[in-house]
């Protein structure tokens, strides 16, 4: 994409992002040590899960963790570049508040399981990288 100038406009660089998901909430513990979300093979239901952020195949979790508390967003092959922000719904999470690690983006936060942003079992949500 060039700008009036010519010059090149920030973009990412697999011309692939905004990326939409949507979410159908899971819920997986009990009281004090439940996920909310999605988990590959565990809780709720992601689609589609091919993603192209940071380079990656695959999102395999995406949830909240009422134990720690925090937000975990997994996926296969990715490096922690390519996009900025992750919305759920209205809810933004930027990539460099994110603690980073092989794949992994944690957040930590002060939500409770009542006010998380993944809401109840069966609800669906919109996510989209950019």
């Amino acid at each position: 994409m060039t700008g009036i100038f010519g010059g090149i406009i920030a973009q990412d660089p697999s011309g692939t992002l905004p990326e939409t998901h949507t979410l159908v909430t899971g819920n997986s513990g009990t009281s004090g040590v439940r996920l909310r979300g999605y988990s590959v093979g565990l809780i709720g239901t992601l689609t589609p899960t091919a993603t192209t952020i940071g380079g990656a195949t695959q999102i395999t979790d995406l949830y909240y963790d009422e134990s720690v508390p925090q937000y975990l967003l997994q996926v296969n092959g990715g490096t922690n570049s390519g996009w900025t922000q992750m919305v759920v719904d209205s809810t933004t999470f930027a990539r460099t508040s994110a603690t980073y690690s092989s794949g992994f983006w944690t957040w930590s936060t002060t939500n409770t399981i009542a006010n998380q942003v993944f809401g109840a079992n069966g609800t669906s949500h919109t996510v989209t990288f950019s």
